[in-house]
C-alpha cells in the first residue's frame, strides 16, 4: 500500500493510503492500433495524524472516488 500526503502542517498530516495496478489496453482507431498504458488507483483509507498520537481513520468523511481523482492528478503531475 502506498501513502501520499493530502495536507500537512507543523504538527499534523492528512494522508491517503492507496493501491495501484498498472494496466494497458490495445485500441483500434481507423485501422490503426495503439497501446494505452494507465494506472488504476484504489483508495483504501484516509487518515489524520498528529505528532505523538496514533493516526485516526477519517475515511467516512470523504468519498473514496473524490480522493482517487486527487491522487490521480498528483500522479499525473497536474495542478488543480
Amino acid at each position: 500500500m502506498k501513502k501520499i500526503a493530502l495536507a500537512y502542517g507543523d504538527k499534523f498530516s492528512v494522508d491517503a493510503h492507496y493501491t495501484t495496478e498498472e494496466s494497458n489496453e490495445l485500441i483500434e482507431y481507423n485501422g490503426h492500433f495503439s497501446q494505452i498504458d494507465y494506472v488504476n488507483i484504489e483508495v483504501q483509507k484516509i487518515t489524520i495524524g498528529f505528532i505523538g498520537l496514533p493516526d485516526i481513520d477519517i475515511t467516512k468523511l470523504f468519498t473514496k472516488e473524490h480522493i482517487r481523482v486527487v491522487i490521480e492528478q498528483i500522479h499525473n503531475g497536474n495542478d488543480f
